[in-house]
């Protein structure tokens, strides 16, 4: 139902339904027994040309993209490409509670990136250092004066 919406904003179905009622109006223009007729067949006609729709939606592979969320799915890519990595260092842009977003520098510009964040909840404007990237979850800690204390206390566990 919802390409009926997305595709057009509903127009093809606001469009339908106006020509189903004008027909129903024309034929009792012919006759009462012609417009009662109308009114019985419509919506009949209306449950199988949306049956038989769905059911070429259904075939045609065009119609509906084949997506498939694999274990390499995540935001490990968008990291890699920015080269944001474990210890990296960044501060949030908004807060998290326990998740939000921190910016990086990157290669050549910041980049922001979801993050969620490993113990105490942290303010905006808070820097933050990458410990662990796991698939779609980046987690970052709180950032000390030295990173390589906080990576000793939190060993890399994936990236």
């Amino acid at each position: 139902m919802i390409e009926f919406l997305v595709v057009s904003w509903g127009m093809l179905l606001v469009g339908s339904a106006i020509s189903a009622l004008a027909a129903i109006a024309l034929a009792f223009q012919v006759g009462p027994a012609a417009g009662w007729t109308f009114v019985a067949i419509t919506p009949v006609l209306g449950f199988f040309v949306l049956r038989t729709g769905f059911a070429l939606m259904k075939r045609n592979s065009a119609a509906v993209l084949p997506t498939e969320i694999s274990a390499d799915a995540g935001a490990h890519h968008t990291a890699e490409k920015a080269g944001v990595a474990v210890g990296a260092v960044g501060e949030l842009v908004t807060n998290a509670y326990p998740t939000g977003r921190a910016r990086f520098s990157g290669h050549g510009a910041p980049v922001e990136l979801d993050v969620q964040v490993q113990g105490a909840v942290l303010s905006r404007g808070d820097r933050v250092v990458v410990l662990v990237i796991s698939g779609p979850v980046i987690t970052v800690g709180a950032a000390p004066d030295s990173v390589s204390t906080l990576l000793n206390q939190n060993p890399p566990q994936g990236t």
